[in-house]
């Protein structure tokens, strides 16, 4: 895993002796128009993968400010409206939330309608 991947622990293997859950690793968008990120599992075996932005802002977020917050591993994934699944919802340090591109706008309209949505994300 890249060095600034951030862990998400949802349980534990007792069989294994392991920690289970993602990885979440982001580049930063400095010289590009977005942030890619990539959620693997525990073993590296990749979930997801694309490019991200900031939800409420539309652009990509710095390497000074891509920072991960701890947070509930239930509420990384959300229901994307043009993946018509789950898709990652990342959670930084300085409060800004990173979905994928092509699900921005839709997840941002939803939100508005429904801050609640928004609110118990980005308290995590």
């Amino acid at each position: 895993m890249p060095s600034n991947a951030h862990f998400v622990q949802s349980g534990y293997n007792l069989q294994r002796n392991e920690p289970v859950g993602d990885w979440v690793a982001c580049n930063s968008g400095d010289d590009q128009g977005t942030n890619f990120c990539r959620v693997t599992d525990t073993h590296g075996m990749v979930i997801y993968q694309g490019e991200f932005v900031a939800v409420n802002s539309q652009r990509p977020v710095t390497r000074a400010n891509l920072r991960f917050a701890a947070h509930d591993p239930k509420n990384l994934w959300v229901r994307g409206p043009a993946e018509e699944g789950p898709v990652p919802a990342i959670p930084l340090a300085d409060g800004q939330l990173l979905v994928p591109v092509s699900d921005s706008a839709a997840l941002a309209e939803r939100w508005a309608r429904d801050p609640d949505e928004l609110a118990r994300l980005e308290a995590q």
